[in-house]
């Protein structure tokens, strides 16, 4: 649903960068949950790997636009290193020593490290339109930390052994994130859409004052 809405602020803002990096993130991570899920039905290796490499390409793609978006700098090698590390650490704990805390653990800091430095982007904004819709956004990136956290403490102090695992800790994650994703889609739909007024508005601005001024050189022509 998320990636559906965002697929179409896209096609509304094709020229905007932001918009098709949400779209494409949001079908990363509608890909890699899918991926996930279909252990059993897929070899469970190859399952865990793609499913978690797309749901850390997501990560760093979905938060770059929000960053653009809020006119902060991606670090875009940095989130690069990040990636190709998790992705590596995700195939050591998969193959070689099989540890489903150990992968939470890798997705959590990814997560923790993307989101943060995604809210603390949006977070530096001066007063206007746009303030209250970045604030919005900031709160449910620290949401969704902070219950990325807590799920993963409490998966590795009870020695999860499935990612479908029910308990408090899991079901809240999954509750939060689903949660969050469609209100972020709204948001991010909002705050285009603000932009655009802005941008509108400054450009009318613009146009009034081009046309005061011709008006007042061609009174002083007269």
């Amino acid at each position: 649903l998320q990636a559906g809405g965002l697929i179409y602020v896209w096609h509304v803002h094709r020229k905007y960068e932001p918009a098709r990096n949400w779209a494409i993130g949001s079908v990363l991570i509608a890909a890699g949950i899918l991926s996930v899920a279909s252990r059993g039905e897929l070899p469970s290796s190859w399952a865990i790997i793609t499913g978690n490499i797309l749901l850390y390409a997501d990560l760093l793609t979905f938060n770059s636009g929000i960053v653009q978006a809020c006119a902060g700098k991606v670090p875009w090698r940095a989130g690069a290193v990040l990636l190709c590390a998790a992705a590596l650490a995700q195939i050591y704990f998969t193959i070689w020593i099989p540890s489903l805390s150990a992968r939470i653990v890798i997705l959590t800091i990814v997560i923790v490290l993307s989101k943060v430095h995604t809210a603390a982007c949006a977070l530096r904004v001066e007063r206007g339109p746009l303030r209250g819709t970045q604030l919005l956004i900031a709160g449910l990136l620290i949401l969704e930390v902070v219950t990325a956290v807590i799920r993963a403490v409490a998966n590795v102090q009870i020695g999860a052994t499935s990612v479908l695992e029910s308990n408090t800790p899991q079901s809240l994650f999954i509750l939060s994130y689903v949660a969050t994703g469609f209100l972020l889609a709204v948001a991010l739909a909002i705050l285009t859409s603000q932009r655009t007024n802005v941008l509108l508005g400054e450009a009318m601005q613009l146009h009034t004052r081009s046309e005061a001024s011709l008006g007042a050189a061609l009174k002083h022509m007269a």
